[in-house]
């Protein structure tokens, strides 16, 4: 991807009206973009409805 991002986990919730939360563990060492860079990246892509930050490793 262009923000260099690679998956380790995946957890979806049961959908409800359509729609799940969806938890996502990122590792970002490759990426030259800052973590506030990347999340608003994430914000924009479609159907995204919110991103939060449950921790961060530096």
């Amino acid at each position: 991807s262009q923000l260099k991002l690679s998956v380790l986990t995946i957890h979806q919730s049961v959908p409800i009206d359509k729609k799940a939360s969806i938890t996502l563990s990122l590792n970002a060492s490759k990426s030259e973009m800052n973590v506030y860079d990347i999340i608003n990246s994430l914000r924009q892509m479609e159907n995204v409805f919110n991103v939060d930050i449950i921790g961060m490793n530096m």
